[in-house]
């Protein structure tokens, strides 16, 4: 009950506890009687909330810890189910399924759940450090194990540096103040003027406030206190996936940030939308790095001022810094305009794909071919509600993932996307085609390919020209082999797309798009699917499709019309260790997916951007705005009357006649240690 009252009303606390920073120095230089009710207070402990919060300086680090995923067994002990690689128990050398009769001689046979919290206890108590001795069954043998316990908490952990949290000050301004919540409990002043303060909302709760009863009912403010000091504790908890590490390889510095100071929540969530509510889409990925803690070295963003971005100073865009990856000749390309022909800005576009996949490969070049083909088959299990992952396979699966660079996918994809404005961001699709007529006329040649992205063991002609023939058909203008892909043109007419591509251009028309259009691969690092105007259908039976970055970008663009998207699991502005962006201009659209789509961020980012129309959106599971480890999801839609669904397939576990589970529209999700001891912290969805 309590943790039900402290949620619904923290936004109200954190009224409280900024406005008696500002006015107890007042009250007690001006020796001001104040009381509420006829009841007097002291002006030093009217709010009696001014300590609450986190105190470092009360944490016991000492804690013991064992590193076990434990099971009680009534009438027989505690049954190790799991251990931590690298625990106290592992180094002692328990085992699962090793049943726990004793510790220090006292027994740990229970009949009930609270016979592994007292075990708990007792570990916790006998300190780092520490000693206990174990009495272990094993196959009918009694044993004996003397673990050199850890400490439960972790020394140190990592808080972020960014304008989100400077953003935040601790004052309110006159807006706050006049605005709601404020005015629900009749403004700011009433709450330190001693009058009464009465709800003036709609709600049927009548009486006194909580923050009322709370300032004159100590037991209720200390068990307060207590939440939030047991929050804060989280922040520096081991995870059953790590052993005796410093910090946790997967907690996001802005959670740590927010578990600390938990008031400060509604502010830092308002100032991440503020800035995700742009039109840049260059800024959004920036901001969605600093999120994710990621620290690019080379950021290529090179376009008009970004001025809704807290990372712009006064309206000005941030200092490009070269890639070190252009060569001279695509840097002498890439100086064109963007009032340059159509045809030269997408020669950019296709001169930046050599270096950005330059970077790829950096990213993964950590990775023997091995760890990046388990990763490659085993990271999206997770995830998928129909498929088991095995405690092991999980394990490595996070092993590897931390020797994935996230900060090269980043560069590259920032690299990409200055090339990408001029033609998608910077102008509406009529204002291009007065720009550029050429386009009606379909007079786009086939691109200058750098010697990166020549093939050199090209299929003879006539055999390219038969197997083109089956997977793009229709008004397709012209097909180009590359290294990494083919390059395909469709006019304005239909067009029907059947293999995957690393570029795909359509100049209009009503079109059909059966393959993963934008979606990366190991075999392809680099997909983008930019389609121009039309009431286009993009139907794929399989996942990863639809501005899918699945170790790599992928980036789909659609420009006009009122299109209709039908994918499976982990589509439609989804990634996995990749960026995977969805971008629709306008038009009344449809979104149908399973799992994992709409906007989903897996060890990277994932977008979903709609800027008009009256859109519909459909899933089961995990979707439209999902973080999931290390991940930033984001399903933006800025205009028209939408609806959106989730759920209807998989039944909760808690009322399975009568509800479902979706897990979805503004989500943060971490691996939980459910089944298994191995686990890892969530991300961030909005």
């Amino acid at each position: 009950m309590l943790n039900k009252i402290f949620y619904s009303v923290s936004f109200y606390f954190l009224c409280v506890l900024v406005i008696s920073t500002m006015s107890l120095n007042i009250l007690a230089d001006e020796a001001i009687q104040v009381s509420v009710d006829s009841q007097d207070f002291d002006t030093k402990n009217f709010f009696g909330l001014e300590e609450m919060g986190f105190r470092k300086d009360k944490v016991n680090f000492d804690k013991g810890w064992l590193g076990i995923f434990m099971e009680n067994v009534e009438g027989r002990g505690i049954l190790v189910k799991e251990i931590t690689l690298g625990s106290p128990a592992a180094e002692a050398g328990l085992r699962a399924g090793d049943i726990i009769t004793k510790i220090n001689d006292e027994s740990t046979i229970g009949k009930d759940e609270l016979n592994l919290i007292q075990f708990k206890k007792t570990v916790e108590a006998i300190g780092a450090g520490g000693v206990p001795v174990l009495t272990v069954y094993r196959d009918n043998v009694e044993l004996v194990f003397k673990p050199i316990l850890f400490g439960k908490l972790l020394k140190n952990i990592t808080e972020p540096i960014t304008p989100f949290i400077s953003k935040v000050g601790h004052e309110f301004t006159k807006e706050d103040k006049n605005t709601p919540p404020y005015e629900e409990w009749g403004g700011v002043e009433n709450l330190t003027s001693g009058k009464e303060v009465k709800r003036t909302s709609n709600s049927k709760d009548t009486g006194m406030s909580f923050i009322e009863f709370a300032i004159r009912n100590e037991r209720y403010r200390d068990m307060l206190g207590a939440t939030l000091q047991r929050i804060g504790e989280e922040a520096y908890a081991r995870e059953g996936f790590q052993s005796n590490e410093e910090t946790n390889p997967f907690r996001l510095s802005i959670v740590n940030y927010l578990m600390l100071r938990p008031f400060d929540t509604p502010k830092i969530g308002q100032a991440i939308v503020d800035t995700f509510c742009g039109e840049d889409i260059c800024a959004q990925i920036e901001c969605a790095a600093e999120l994710l803690d990621v620290k690019p070295n080379n950021l290529n963003i090179n376009t008009a001022p970004l001025p809704l971005s807290p990372l712009c100073e006064g309206g000005k865009r941030r200092a490009v810094n070269k890639s070190p990856n252009v060569s001279p000749d695509i840097e002498q390309t890439q100086k064109m305009e963007a009032g340059d022909s159509l045809q030269g800005q997408l020669q950019c576009i296709i001169d930046s794909l050599a270096p950005c996949v330059s970077l790829i490969k950096e990213a993964f070049g950590n990775l023997s071919q091995e760890e990046l083909e388990f990763l490659y088959q085993n990271a999206h299990k997770i995830w998928l509600p129909d498929t088991k992952i095995e405690p092991q396979d999980l394990a490595r699966v996070l092993t590897v993932s931390q020797k994935v660079d996230l900060a090269k996918l980043f560069e590259a994809t920032s690299l990409l996307l200055s090339k990408l404005v001029p033609v998608c961001s910077g102008q509406e699709i009529n204002d291009l085609r007065k720009m550029h007529p050429d386009t009606i006329q379909t007079k786009i040649s086939p691109f200058h390919l750098s010697e990166f992205l020549q093939c050199i063991n090209a299929p003879e002609k006539t055999d390219t020209e038969i197997n083109d023939t089956k997977n793009f058909t229709g008004d397709i203008l012209f097909v180009q082999d590359t290294n990494i892909g083919k390059i395909v043109v469709g006019g304005t007419g239909t067009s029907y797309y059947y293999a995957d591509a690393a570029v795909i251009i359509d100049l209009g028309g009503n079109d059909y798009y059966f393959n993963n259009p934008g979606s990366s691969s190991k075999d392809i690092p680099v997909s983008i699917c930019i389609d121009l105007s039309g009431d286009d259908i993009y139907h794929a039976t399989g996942p990863f499709s639809q501005g899918t970055g699945r170790f790599g970008i992928g980036l789909l663009m659609d420009f006009m019309g009122n299109d209709k998207y039908l994918s499976q699991d982990f589509s439609q502005g989804s990634c996995l260790f990749g960026i995977g962006l969805l971008m629709d201009n306008e038009g009344n659209d449809f979104y149908s997916g399973h799992v994992a789509n709409q906007g989903v961020g897996f060890c990277g980012t994932g977008l979903l951007r709609e800027h008009g129309g009256n859109d519909v959106y459909f899933s089961r599971q995990f979707a439209q705005g999902v973080g999931f480890t290390k991940g930033f999801g984001a399903l933006i839609d800025s205009d028209g009357n939408d609806f959106y669904f989730a759920g209807g397939e998989y039944p909760d576990f808690r009322d399975p006649e009568k509800s479902f589970q979706s897990m979805s529209q503004g989500m943060g999700m971490g691996i939980r240690p459910e089944e298994s001891i191995v686990g890892a912290s969530g991300g961030i969805g909005i």
